[in-house]
């Protein structure tokens, strides 16, 4: 069942919103308040599913006093402890319209959106990506990144396989990801699996170039360097012997360049990342999908 467009109308959307936190820590209040009104100035929503890790910070709160003042219909589902694969699950779950939205919290949606979006979907399409314009921080450790890339070429950043994909501002058809099971160890990578999972079942999975988002990412988070490395394994975007270079190269390369600060963090990232990858090779044995 596909979604009527009739002229310049489309039927509302649900809206899943992943949170955790959002004020206190990543990615902050104020992108927090940004990334809301662009889906509300954007999306005709049907509601906003928002699945929250547990906040404590008075996340839900905002989010909350501010589609109330909008008139907005939304509803929370709580997954304390989860991961970012389970919580997209719970939201998939609540999905009631026949195409929804996926948009991260770190994600500001640009004027038109929606109705750039939209012009991609034909009937053998599961999935319309934006894309994402990266703004990353903090400013020191890409300032860094970006003198040790320009003094050792490519070897300085581990080289992945393919692209990966984004679900941080996509518009999916449910029916595309019926029996989709992401594994709840995917908190990072479970975008590459749905991705993956639709295109199994004959769907494409495509970028529109004119619908973007402003992504605000931090380079720095451990529980995800950890994820990163199990998913890289899962996924083959990473080799052992590259992670075991990254590991042992980051601290001299960096240091070379100026920054030793951000050395030792690239090392504890890298190394966080290759005892994810370790953990994929001893414990996860189960095929992905079927």
């Amino acid at each position: 069942m596909k979604v009527k467009l009739i002229g310049d109308y489309m039927e509302k959307v649900d809206v899943v919103l992943l949170t955790y936190n959002c004020v206190s820590h990543w990615p902050g209040r104020r992108v927090l308040e940004l990334c809301l009104q662009s889906i509300v100035s954007n999306i005709p929503i049907n509601k906003i599913i928002i699945v929250d890790g547990g906040s404590t910070d008075g996340t839900l709160e905002v989010i909350c006093r501010y589609l109330d003042s909008k008139c907005i219909n939304y509803y929370i589902i709580e997954d304390k402890y989860g991961t970012r694969a389970s919580s997209r699950m719970l939201g998939i779950k609540a999905v009631e319209t026949d195409y929804f939205i996926f948009v991260d919290t770190d994600c500001i949606l640009c004027p038109g959106w929606y109705s750039k979006i939209r012009k991609c979907i034909r009937d053998n399409v599961g999935a319309v990506v934006g894309r994402d314009v990266p703004v990353i921080l903090p400013r020191r450790h890409l300032e860094a990144r970006m003198k040790v890339k320009r003094r050792f070429g490519k070897v300085a950043l581990p080289k992945t396989s393919r692209k990966k994909a984004f679900t941080g501002n996509t518009l999916i058809l449910k029916e595309a990801i019926e029996g989709i099971k992401i594994p709840s160890y995917l908190h990072v990578g479970e975008d590459e699996y749905i991705r993956r999972f639709i295109e199994s079942k004959g769907y494409k999975w495509i970028i529109c170039n004119d619908a973007w988002c402003l992504h605000i990412t931090k380079l720095h988070k451990p529980r995800d360097a950890y994820y990163q490395g199990i998913s890289s394994y899962l996924f083959k975007t990473l080799t052992l012997k590259r992670l075991m270079l990254h590991v042992v190269t980051s601290i001299p390369k960096f240091t070379l360049v100026g920054y030793p600060d951000v050395g030792v963090t690239v090392f504890k990232l890298s190394l966080l990342r290759l005892l994810g990858y370790l953990k994929g090779m001893l414990c996860v044995h189960e095929e992905l999908w079927s």
